[in-house]
């Protein structure tokens, strides 16, 4: 892409004009090209002024920051960073502004915030989004067929079967005809089968995209790089950043309500954020999906989100395993809640028994956690490049030789119930 990056500053606040206008004009990587007070200026600066990323307040006359997202991603789509206020009515609008094709969010600084960190936070933001491919952002009727969905799919039932997870019980068998089916402990068909042809340690293997043939060969190709006899998997871990709540959406509502085993999630997020989006995501997916608290026990069908500002950690407890909440997570971490922290523990008490998805996101938070998961004897399924938004995360595990699979972000919840149920 061409540097710098050229921004739309949009807000109605004269002051927060400057003020964001006067951080990224700090930054050489980036220019501010413009400003509008509305969201109908906007539209038309966008128009004339080309910039490859706009930072977007929430509430505004003429035209609020909603509709505005609406008509730019309809229209001429460009990276838009939300702008949000720290009331949950701002946190709800800001769940809404992902849905619609938000790349991502900071909130305003309150007063005796920190100027440092939403300076540093605002221009790694603005670089990340300005690489987002247009082609990935567009909701508009003109867009690429294979463009990703919004972030508003209607709620299925929650008894809803194993095999139509996929839209077609025929794509959850195809996926599980490859796998070599192996006895676990339980009875439970698992995932086993000797090494494919062509596969070595640290290679990870890259489908095809859209269609239950190549998550088929892809699973097929990736179960010669697991261990034969495994045990049946009973937790899904999973891990992201920048880009996740839409990349969440797209998996936790193609899973069933009576997925055989429980789902603990981190997404980096503000305070105040988790919350809602747990709570938009379960009136979306089959799974009961909600925001953990401390004492929380895992079990089959529960999807839990790690609240923000707390590390999530894993405890065993006799035959259960449950949520514990900690200001810190014993590792050194830039994060809270940490996808390290979390996967860590998931390793410790859930050994083989576990599946570790890494999805789109900034940085590398997640490759310790990964790494013991692999070493417990584990699975690990990386998203692709091609489908993240920001391929930092998932790179991370792929290059380190973790990723059992390396799949586009509609074949993960297919290859998740796979893996899970040894279907096929």
């Amino acid at each position: 892409m061409n540097w710098p990056v050229r921004v739309l500053v949009v807000d109605d606040s004269a002051f927060s004009r400057r003020l964001v206008t006067d951080i990224l004009q700090a930054d050489p990587d980036i220019q501010v090209v413009g400003y509008a007070r509305n969201g109908r200026e906007a539209l038309e600066k966008v128009a004339s002024l080309q910039p490859r990323v706009v930072t977007l307040d929430q509430e505004m006359p003429v035209m609020d920051g909603l509709t505005t997202l609406t008509a730019l991603m309809a229209g001429n789509p460009v990276a838009v960073i939300m702008l949000s206020s720290h009331t949950a009515a701002g946190a709800a609008v800001t769940i809404k502004a992902l849905e619609l094709g938000a790349v991502d969010f900071i909130p305003k600084p309150a007063p005796g915030d920190s100027l440092d960190d939403f300076t540093r936070q605002l221009t790694e933001k603005v670089k990340a989004a300005a690489r987002v491919p247009v082609t990935r952002l567009c909701r508009g009727k003109n867009c690429r067929e294979n463009t990703p969905a919004p972030f508003i799919s209607p709620r299925p039932g929650r008894e809803e079967a194993v095999a139509a997870v996929t839209g077609s019980a025929a794509a959850t068998a195809a996926i599980g005809s490859r796998l070599s089916p192996g006895r676990s402990p339980g009875g439970k068909e698992g995932v086993a089968g000797a090494v494919s042809a062509g596969s070595t340690r640290g290679e990870a293997i890259r489908p095809g995209k859209g269609t239950p043939a190549a998550i088929k060969g892809a699973v097929a190709a990736g179960a010669g790089r697991l261990p034969g006899r495994r045990p049946g998997i009973e937790v899904v871990a999973i891990g992201t950043s920048t880009g996740g709540p839409a990349a969440l959406r797209q998996v936790l509502t193609a899973l069933p309500g009576n997925l055989p085993a429980g789902i603990v999630i981190v997404q980096h997020m503000p305070a105040g954020f988790t919350g809602p989006l747990a709570r938009r995501l379960d009136e979306l997916a089959a799974l009961e999906v909600r925001e953990a608290a401390a004492g929380d026990i895992l079990r089959p069908g529960l999807a839990l989100l790690a609240p923000a500002g707390r590390q999530m950690l894993l405890e065993r407890h006799g035959d259960a395993v449950q949520v514990h909440l900690a200001a810190e997570a014993g590792i050194t971490t830039l994060f809270k809640p940490s996808v390290d922290a979390l996967f860590l523990t998931v390793a410790r008490e859930y050994g083989p028994r576990s599946l570790g998805v890494i999805l789109t996101g900034m940085g590398n938070d997640g490759l310790r956690g990964l790494r013991a998961i692999k070493e417990q004897g584990g699975t690990v399924i990386a998203q692709d490049e091609a489908t993240s938004v920001v391929y930092g995360m998932p790179r991370a595990a792929v290059e380190a030789g973790l990723a059992d699979l390396v799949l586009p972000l509609e074949d993960i919840a297919p290859a998740i119930v796979a893996l899970v149920t040894g279907a096929g």
